[in-house]
């Protein structure tokens, strides 16, 4: 009978011993064989924000990364059309290699109505060409007795009512006033004081 318990202890500890082994194996292979098998090879994300399209994907490819383009664009007055605008994710992100990294292109500047300034003051227009994203640009000036107020616009470029880019130039022709208008001097040598005054009257 003590040789059968003896006998029964010893298989308990092989099989405990056996049973801790085995623990350790499969912590072993899952806290680190296993992630570096699943991890695999990562790289940094580089940045390709304001590239162009064909130059992004050369550099994506270049760090083994692919490139996926998002069917939309956004419109942008410092980025060029057809040139990266945003990308996800972000530079210096490492990640897999072979990830495709989301790039979002620019359509340019946002085409906007021109509003009409005939007959506005330039003091008055230039808050309302700010407002509706344009800025003034060149000025001329003529005399036009249509629009006698001094610095009244009588034209410009591009035309009211037309399209531009966000951020683009109104170029205004203003006026500078009435056209002075010239009168014949009369001869005025040899005539008395009282003479001169009615030629100068008339």
């Amino acid at each position: 009978m003590k040789l059968e318990n003896e006998l029964l202890a010893n298989i308990v500890k092989v099989m405990f011993i056996f049973l801790i082994a085995l623990a350790a194996v499969g912590l072993i292979l899952f806290f680190i064989l296993i992630p570096m098998f699943i991890k695999g090879e990562v790289v940094e994300v580089p940045n390709v924000k304001g590239k162009s399209l064909e130059e992004s994907m050369k550099i994506l490819s270049a760090h083994r990364l692919s490139a996926e383009i998002d069917a939309k664009k956004k419109a942008s007055f410092t980025v060029p059309e057809g040139c990266v605008l945003e990308q996800n994710p972000p530079p210096g992100f490492k990640v897999k290699i072979n990830r495709p990294v989301r790039l979002v292109l620019s359509s340019g500047s946002e085409k906007m109505q021109v509003p009409d300034l005939t007959g506005t003051l330039l003091r008055d227009a230039e808050p309302i060409l700010k407002s509706a994203g344009f800025r003034v640009g060149d000025k001329a000036t003529v005399y036009s007795d249509d629009y006698p107020a001094l610095d009244t616009i009588i034209a410009q470029t591009p035309l009211p009512k037309t399209f531009a880019r966000r951020g683009s130039k109104i170029n205004l022709l203003l006026s500078s006033g009435v056209r002075p208008k010239f009168l014949l001097m009369p001869e005025l040598k040899g005539k008395k004081l009282n003479e001169i005054r009615e030629e100068l009257e008339k």
